[in-house]
Parts: structure tokens; sequence; C-alpha cells
């Protein structure tokens, strides 16, 4: 068997969350309804990475222009263009309405453009 895989099935036995790839990017799943896929195709397995949130706007800026520039939703896929950074919220339009996200928010429900989780 893979070492990959044995990282990845230990991994889960030690209660960490397991992601995969679905193309584009990474999203959290429960292992068992992918074990077959995991043996096939170990290379779309991940250990989820361990993360901190931004603490600033600055850490956030930098981050964003590094990662093209937007921040796209996980799970609605929607891709939105922050207007504002603050030291504990972005600024984003929704719908002709500006939003307020927490760096919180972002680090659970949000990714760069290129896919890269929004944490440090």
């Amino acid at each position: 068997m893979n070492d990959h895989i044995i990282k990845i099935l230990q991994a889960w036995v030690d209660n960490k969350q397991i992601q995969f790839n679905d193309g584009s990017i990474w999203i959290d799943i429960d292992i068992k309804k992918y074990l077959s896929i995991l043996i096939k195709y170990p290379e779309k397995f991940r250990i989820e990475p361990s993360f901190k949130v931004f603490n600033n706007a600055i850490q956030f800026t930098r981050a964003l222009n590094k990662h093209g520039g937007y921040i796209v939703h996980q799970k609605t896929k929607t891709v939105n263009f922050p207007i504002y950074a603050g030291n504990t919220y972005i600024t984003i339009y929704v719908n002709n309405n500006s939003k307020r996200l927490t760096y919180y928010d972002l680090f659970n429900n949000w990714v760069f453009l290129d896919g890269t989780k929004i944490a440090i």
C-alpha cells in the first residue's frame, strides 16, 4: 500500500480533517465516503494543514496580492474582490451591497482564487 494512503488513514484514525481536491480547491470530506477513490487517486487527498487566522489588513492584503487578488466562497463558488481590508474584517460587494466578512469567516468559508486557504 502507498505510504501516502497510510498517512491519510492514520490521520483519519487520529481524528484529523482529511481534504480532497475536487479539481479546483481542497474541500473537507468524510473519508469513509471516499475510500475507493483514495485507493485509486491518493494524490487527490491530504491532511488539512494547520493554519492561523490573519491578524491584520497588511497580512491579508499581501497574501491576497500573492494569490490572485480575488476570494472564492467554498460552497457557492462565488468570486469576489475585496474592496476594503481592515484589521478585523474585509468588505466585499454582493448583489450591489457591501458585506463585511471577519477574518474568521474568511478562514472557515472562503479560499483565494488559486484555491489556497485564506490563512497564515
